[in-house]
């Protein structure tokens, strides 16, 4: 079948279809690019999330355990640390990840019902030339 035969329905549906693997694309590179705090390597948040890491935050003083180590933090280190932690920055980026990943679900599900019905609709339809009638022998 040609691209100009096809029904505009499985055309629509391919569209969707790549929409959907797009926002998959875009969605997945959201999940693997790392994410810094001042004084933590966050990692990717995809990682970050999968494996449960904990989020390096200074007590009152300033200070924080770093690879076994206590380490004193300058204040203005120590205040943006508490502002926006690790755990803060990895949920900025994957919540919006996240709804890529149900938005493109959502398409690619819309995508292949549109492409059944069409399919089903447009299948090519068998005539079967009725034989001779033989009358019913008793």
């Amino acid at each position: 079948m040609d691209r100009a035969e096809r029904p505009p329905a499985q055309r629509l549906a391919a569209g969707l279809a790549a929409v959907a693997v797009a926002l998959y694309a875009v969605a997945a590179v959201l999940f693997a690019l790392p994410v810094e705090s001042p004084i933590q390597d966050c990692g990717a948040p995809g990682a970050y999330l999968l494996s449960g890491r904990i989020d390096l935050v200074p007590d009152a003083r300033g200070r924080v355990f770093v690879d076994g180590e206590l380490v004193a933090l300058e204040a203005n280190v120590a205040d943006a640390v508490r502002r926006s932690s690790c755990g803060d920055r990895v949920a900025a980026r994957a919540v919006p990840a996240g709804a890529l990943l149900v938005a493109g679900f959502v398409i690619g599900v819309t995508a292949l019902l549109i492409e059944m019905v069409s399919l089903i609709r447009h299948r090519p339809r068998r005539l079967v030339a009725p034989g001779p009638v033989e009358p019913p022998t008793t």
